[in-house]
Order: structure tokens, then sequence, then C-alpha cells
């Protein structure tokens, strides 16, 4: 197959993304086949198609995603046959023309090789790219054919000869020592990074155990109309602080905006005083005598493996971040 006489299939495909952009149904609906498949024909894997189906009701934006993705799929296909237009090179050329500049229709042969050489390697481990280039010429374009019917005993005596040349150059002594030289260099590369995150990561823990959370909502209510009360790189570090027990809070590239900070601050605080009290009856429940009456002794509840004590939750003590 000739990749220059796929115009024609390009146009199809266009057209059948745009079709079932406009009517997402024709892929979506129960009884959906030969109209959203591109050859007309029932599914070549229909369970798997019948699988998405069953999950459409746990899938309220699949609509959405699917004409999302169609657009962008229609957007590349445009970019990458605009060589196919009317008006272009390709469509005009003649057959012979088409069949002079044959190209592939896919990158099949170029990976195949990839592949091959890759198999090859796992095979002999010891085998230069210079030898297994060789091998590979050596089975192609009747090579081999060539060379016992038509290759004089002169051009074997240079071949042998320029081989011996090679092998006493050291080209592959050098590249195995430059590939070794390279794999250690990434090697060392990914141990220093892997290094710097966990400074990093401990650098982050040791400045959160610093931090006492804000826990006064009245507090948190006037910083929003004062933004001198609590200034945003200090609603951050408290954001990063309750993060560590709280995986409702946001991420923070998705909280750009002071206001959605603070509302996400004030979110985590609700809930991390609800989970304290429940602590705390759970705690004072638990401290019961067998008569029934409690225990003197207050129970106390932990954030992030940290005792935490009534006194700890005295909004008039909690405020003690630089604001």
């Amino acid at each position: 197959m000739n990749h220059l006489n796929l115009g024609p299939f390009h146009d199809e495909v266009i057209a059948h993304i745009r079709k079932i952009i406009a009517d997402p149904e024709l892929l979506l609906a129960l009884d959906s086949s030969a109209c959203a498949c591109l050859s007309g024909t029932l599914w070549h894997e229909p369970h798997v198609v019948y699988a998405v189906h069953e999950l459409k009701p746990v899938l309220p934006d699949l609509r959405n995603a699917l004409v999302v993705f169609l657009e962008g799929a229609l957007d590349k296909w445009l970019t990458f046959t605009a060589e196919f237009a009317a008006d272009g090179v390709i469509a005009p050329a003649s057959s012979h023309q088409k069949a002079l500049a044959f190209m592939d229709p896919t990158n099949d042969r170029n990976e195949g090789g990839l592949g091959t050489m890759r198999r090859a390697f796992a095979r002999s481990s010891n085998i230069t790219l210079s030898m297994h280039n060789s091998i590979e010429m050596y089975s192609k374009n009747n090579t081999e054919h060539y060379i016992r019917t038509d290759l004089s005993n002169d051009d074997r005596s240079w071949l042998r000869k320029a081989a011996r040349t090679e092998d006493a150059s050291g080209l592959a002594k050098r590249q195995r020592a430059e590939h070794v030289e390279a794999t250690e260099r990434q090697a060392a590369a990914g141990r220093e990074k892997a290094e710097q995150a966990r400074a990093k990561e401990q650098e982050k823990s040791d400045r959160l155990r610093t931090i006492k959370p804000i826990l006064d909502l009245e507090f948190l209510q006037q910083a929003q109309s004062n933004e001198r009360l609590l200034l945003c790189r200090n609603i951050d570090l408290q954001l990063e602080f309750f993060r560590q027990t709280d995986p409702q809070i946001p991420m923070k590239k998705l909280l750009r905006r002071r206001a959605e900070k603070l509302t996400a601050l004030v979110s985590a605080v609700e809930r991390y005083l609800a989970r304290s009290e429940a602590q705390r009856r759970q705690g004072s429940h638990d401290l019961q005598d067998p008569q029934g009456e409690k225990n003197e002794e207050r129970a106390d509840f932990e954030f992030d493996g940290q005792p935490m004590t009534e006194e700890t939750l005295d909004p008039e003590l909690d405020m003690v971040l630089d604001v």
C-alpha cells in the first residue's frame, strides 16, 4: 500500500470524526455499532464497547470527554493531512508519479528494525552494532546470493581486510566504554535527583513541624475581608499543614487566588475541628469507669502524631503565625 494513495481514506476518517462530534450518541448509545464504526461493520472487540456502556452511569463526563478528545484528534488529522489537500502536491500527481515516490503508510519498518536489534542484543549481549548491521544487511536485498555468485576473490580479500582493519581500530571497545560511561552518568544523575527530592521533602517536613494551626474560624472569617490579618504565603503554609491529614484540600495548583485559598482553609479547619471533637468524645467514652462515672483525666487527641490538648485548641493561643 502506497501512503500517497491514502488521501481519500484520510477524508473518510475526518468526516467520520466530525459525524461523531456532532452526535456522540452514535458511539455512546447501547445499540451503536455500524453507524459508529469507520468501516461500517460490527465492532472488532465488542466486549470493550459494552464495558464502557456499562460504566456510563458512573461516568457523568463521558460524553463531554469524548467530544473534547475527538476535537483534539480532528485538529491533528487536519494538520497531518494538509499535504493531501486538492490544491497540494500529492493530489494532482499521477499514479505513475506516486509509484515512483512510494512511501510506506506506517513506520513499521523502522520500528521493526529497532525491535530486531533489541532482540539480537538480548540473545547475544556481546554482539556489536557493526556486527548486527552486517548480519542484517547480509540477509536482505539478496546480498547473500550476490556474494556467493558475483563477488570475485579480490573483492572477498578486500572485504576481509576491511573487517580486520575495523576490528583492530578498537572502535567497538571505545563505543562500549562510552556507553558504560553514559550509563554511569545517568545513574549518578538519578541518585543525585533522588537525594535532592528526599532533602526537599525533609525540609518541607521540618518546616511543617514548626507551624501551629490556626483554628479560630472567626479570625479566618475576618481575614477574608482584611488581607493584612493573614498573608497569602501564610495561608499556603496552613494549607500545607492540613494537607498532611486532609485529602479533601485541593492541590496547590488549583488554588490560584487568595479568596480560593482562604475558603479551602476554612473548610479544612471545620473538618479538622469536627474530627477533633469526634476523637475527644470517643476518648472520653473510653475513659469511663465500670460504674459509668467519667475519669477525671481528660482524653487528648492527636494530629499528625503530635498530641493535642484542649489548651491547644484555645483560639487565642492558636494565632501565632507572623501575620
